[in-house]
């Protein structure tokens, strides 16, 4: 009976382990998330399973050692009756003594003495051991550590055959019927996804082929112009982080100031890095710029498009062959946004003199101050037409003149020129954008 105990014991290891290789293959083979759900189910299962045979191997085990102390028990107490039991033809009578009786006047009596059976001295019970103490923690700690062991042997065969089989393996057992019949059936399985509608309308994408990058690379400078309507929901919108993938290769758009030329002259077209909302009910323009190589340019290229914040987008397709090249950024801005196109035109234009005087006295002797691009600028003017702007790394001078709609203040070292909007409203008043002249984010 120990002997089956112990079986049993291992017995249950064996069931353990079994069933964490079997539910192991399960999971790696089936690749779905009710494969994990199954092995949960049968690990507990073989868990149960193995916590009761061990138990009954337990039980035989110690069922077996208390018969066998019982066993000694008695063996022990028949040599202690054994040893308080003599025999009769043990005992070795003594010769019978006699004593003189005292003289009293009586008759002598003699006093005998008879001889007693002695018992023989009993030796002392041997002490009996103490019952072990139960060792019930031994199986639990085996079962876990298989468990885990189980566990982390799906995690690495998982990892090791996803890379060889591509995450996914086949059995060369199963019949071409069989796969057909599961091709067949996922549809019926599958929900049918929702289309998220999207309110981007793609107005039309260029490519300035006159923009040479710093570097010297091939990259050139795409404008992809487009429509936002929130119909459902509120949204946000900037010209940054909208992607566009190209045969896998991904390019970001970004906000490049002065070097997207195009976007200068198109004023209905939202550009800059700062997010603008677009309320429900409400549409508007947005214009997003890209470097992209003139290799992925070329026709006949199938292009998506990605950003978290417009919904749907991933539903619009471009290719290649409809993108529209030219060489000057005025000759886009024309075609892309004609009437702002020409108010940009206009208000750098040289102003008349009487505009010029006007401009002027509100100029000159006068100094403004803010905040901007992480700094704090002043900028002042003075006679005839000079200006100077201070920051926290220093002062630079130049000259300034006078347009429609802008201040040109160019710096003679560089010949770099800050334009600065103005404008007068209904009562006079003369507003100088400082901000919006020298705001590289916008």
């Amino acid at each position: 009976m120990r002997f089956l105990g112990g079986f049993l014991k291992v017995l249950s290891i064996f069931i353990m382990i079994v069933a964490t290789i079997v539910c192991t293959a399960v999971a790696v083979m089936a690749d779905v998330m009710e494969a994990y759900l199954i092995m949960g189910g049968a690990l507990l299962c073989a868990l149960i399973v193995t916590l009761n045979v061990w138990g009954t191997g337990m039980a035989l085990s110690q069922t077996a050692k208390l018969k066998k102390k019982v066993q000694a028990l008695e063996e022990r107490l028949n040599v202690i009756a054994m040893q308080r039991y003599v025999a009769p033809e043990a005992i070795q009578p003594r010769p019978l003594q006699t004593q003189p009786a005292e003289v009293s006047g009586e008759s002598e009596t003699p006093i005998v003495q008879e001889d007693q059976p002695v018992a023989a001295p009993v030796a002392p019970a041997a002490p009996v051991n103490e019952k072990k103490k139960s060792k019930i923690w031994i199986p639990i700690v085996v079962i876990a550590g298989v468990l885990i062991l189980g566990i982390v042997g799906l995690l690495v065969i998982k990892t090791l055959l996803g890379g060889l089989f591509g995450g996914q393996m086949e059995n060369p057992a199963e019949s071409e019927t069989q796969t057909e019949v599961i091709w067949e059936e996922q549809p019926m399985e599958e929900a049918p996804m929702e289309e998220v509608p999207c309110g981007m309308t793609v107005d039309s994408v260029w490519v300035d082929d006159s923009y040479q990058d710093e570097d010297g690379s091939s990259l050139k400078m795409v404008y992809l112009f487009y429509t936002l309507e929130a119909s459902d929901s509120n949204l946000k919108i900037d010209s940054k982080y909208t992607q566009m993938i190209i045969n896998g290769n991904v390019y970001e758009s970004d906000h490049f100031a002065d070097k997207a030329a195009v976007c200068k002259y198109t004023p209905n077209y939202y550009y800059g890095s700062y997010i603008r909302d677009v309320y429900v009910g409400e549409s508007k323009q947005v214009v997003a710029t890209f470097k992209i190589p003139e290799g992925d340019l070329e026709g006949g290229k199938e292009i998506k498009l990605q950003d978290s914040q417009i919904p749907g987008i991933d539903s619009i397709t471009l290719y290649s062959d409809e993108f529209q090249h030219a060489t000057d950024p005025e000759e886009v801005a024309a075609m892309v946004d004609p009437e702002g196109f020409e108010a940009e035109m206009l208000a750098r234009e040289e102003a008349d003199s009487d505009t010029v005087k006007k401009v002027k006295k509100c100029l000159n002797g006068y100094y403004w101050t803010f905040y901007v691009n992480s700094t704090s600028y002043k900028i002042e003017f003075w006679e005839k037409n000079n200006f100077c702007v201070t920051t926290a790394f220093g002062a630079n001078e130049g000259t300034y003149s006078v347009r429609n709609g802008y201040i040109f203040c160019t710096y003679p070292d560089t010949g770099y020129t800050v334009e600065i909007p103005y404008s007068f409203d209904e009562s006079g008043n003369f507003d100088l954008d400082t901000i919006g002249g020298f705001d590289v984010f916008s």
